[in-house]
C-alpha cells in the first residue's frame, strides 16, 4: 500500500511538471554558478533581463550570492537550489527604476484556452516598502527594453510599430500588499490565451506614482521593494479540471404512483 501510494505521487508530480510550460520554471539550471551582483544574462538558462535594470540570480552553489545568506536578507528556496530576485520599486525621486525577468514557454499558447499563470514570491528583509502591482506581460517575441525604468504601454506600442510585437497583459488581482519576509506567498492568475504567447515578463509595470506601497520597516532599511521569486508556472487549464469545480443539481427520482397511493 505504501509503495503504491509513494508511486502514485511521483507519477502526479511528474504529470504536473509536465503540464507547466515555463522552461526552467524554479530557476535550476545555469550557466555557471553566480559570483556577483546583477548580470542575470550570464547566469541562468532560458531566463534574461527584459530591460536594462538588471535582476539577480541566487544558488545554493555560490559564496557571493548565496541561499540562504543572500545580500538582501535570509531565504531559503521554495524549490530546489535557485531562485532570483528584482527590484520591483525604488524611491529616487521621479525616476522610477525597475527590474524584469522574462522566460520562454516551451510552445506558443493556444488562442482561446484558458491557462493559469502563478509564482512564488518573498518580500526581502532590507526592503522598505511593499507593494501589489506585480504583473505579468506575455510576449509573440523576445522583449527588451534598453531603459531601466518600468515597462510602460507606451513602450509595449512601439514594439508592436517596430517589430511587430505581440502582447497579453495579465493583471494579477490582489487586494493587499505582499508584505511577508519568511513565507514564501503563491501568486495566480487564469487568463484566456490570445495565440501569440511565447515569452513571459514579470514585474512591476506602474510607474512610482501609480504604485500603491505600504512601509513594512523602519527608516534604516532602504527605500525600496526587493522579492525573490521561485517556481514560475503557465499551464493549462483542463476541461474536465474546470467541470470539476461546478456544481451540478441533482434531480429527485421520480415516485411510482403505486408506491406514491401506499404512503
Amino acid at each position: 500500500m505504501r509503495i503504491s501510494l509513494v508511486l502514485t505521487s511521483f507519477l502526479f508530480s511528474i504529470l504536473l511538471q509536465a503540464q507547466n510550460l515555463v522552461v526552467n520554471s524554479s530557476f535550476e539550471n545555469y550557466h555557471s554558478c553566480p559570483n556577483t551582483l546583477a548580470h542575470y544574462n550570464k547566469f541562468v538558462k532560458k531566463w534574461s533581463s527584459a530591460s536594462f535594470g538588471s535582476p539577480d540570480y541566487f544558488n545554493v552553489c555560490s559564496q557571493k550570492m548565496n541561499i540562504p545568506n543572500t545580500y538582501q536578507g535570509y531565504q531559503e528556496a521554495k524549490f530546489g537550489k535557485g531562485f532570483s530576485g528584482f527590484h520591483s520599486y525604488i524611491k529616487q525621486g521621479q525616476y522610477a527604476y525597475r527590474e524584469y525577468i522574462i522566460g520562454t514557454l516551451t510552445q506558443t499558447l493556444i488562442k482561446g484556452q484558458k491557462y493559469k499563470v502563478s509564482f512564488y514570491i518573498n518580500l526581502a528583509d532590507k526592503s522598505r516598502y511593499a507593494i501589489k502591482s506585480i504583473n505579468v506581460l506575455l510576449s509573440q517575441k523576445v522583449y527588451y527594453s534598453s531603459f531601466s525604468s518600468e515597462i510602460s504601454e507606451y513602450d509595449r506600442m512601439l514594439k508592436i510599430k517596430k517589430n511587430k510585437n505581440q502582447f497579453n497583459f495579465i493583471n494579477i488581482k490582489n487586494n493587499s500588499f505582499y508584505t511577508d519576509k519568511e513565507n514564501w506567498i503563491l501568486v495566480s492568475q487564469e487568463f484566456i490565451a490570445q495565440g501569440f504567447e511565447n515569452f513571459i515578463i514579470i514585474g512591476n509595470f506602474n510607474n512610482n506614482s501609480d504604485t500603491e506601497k505600504e512601509i513594512v520597516k523602519h527608516f534604516f532599511s532602504k527605500k525600496m521593494a526587493y522579492y525573490f521569486i521561485d517556481q514560475v508556472s503557465v499551464e493549462p487549464i483542463l476541461e474536465e479540471e474546470y467541470n470539476s469545480t461546478r456544481t451540478i443539481p441533482t434531480k429527485k427520482a421520480p415516485v411510482n404512483r403505486l408506491q406514491k397511493l401506499s404512503l
